[in-house]
């Protein structure tokens, strides 16, 4: 074989190793980040909820509901911000079936808001008024 064919091969192996090395690196560090995401948001969750059942369990309902209804506004807002985000370069390659079950639960949310309006702060009230508005009764 002649020796610029060899380091042809070489350099195309190279490029390949590089480049795969590169993918696998991002693809694997994007899910180990999501799963860490996804863990320091189910102990942040988890521990939302023992404030709930503790303001219950003392008594004290309107606490309680001050606590679901802030927690229910980030609910809100992260949708909305998650759904714009789109289809990444990860979705291409490896698409993860959906069912696409968010617009059936916002609707949900949005019918509750209407019969118990947020007494959150004015510019968050009308931030989440203005995402659910996109989910209200047609």
């Amino acid at each position: 074989m002649k020796a610029w064919k060899k380091n042809f091969i070489l350099v195309l192996i190279v490029i390949f190793l590089v480049a795969g090395s590169f993918y696998a690196g991002g693809y694997f560090g994007f899910y180990a980040g999501l799963n860490w995401n996804k863990e320091e948001n189910a102990a942040a969750n988890g521990s939302n909820t023992v404030g709930i059942l503790r303001d219950l369990r003392k008594g004290k309902p309107d606490e309680a509901i001050l606590l679901l209804e802030s927690s229910l506004n980030v609910n809100i807002v992260e949708y909305d911000s998650y759904s714009k985000i789109g289809s990444s370069i990860f979705d291409h390659y490896l698409p993860l079936p959906r069912n696409n079950y968010g617009p059936k639960f916002m609707s949900n949310i949005a019918k509750y808001r209407k019969e118990y309006p947020s007494n959150a702060e004015p510019f968050i009230k009308r931030h989440t008024e203005e995402i659910l508005a996109k989910f209200g009764e047609k």
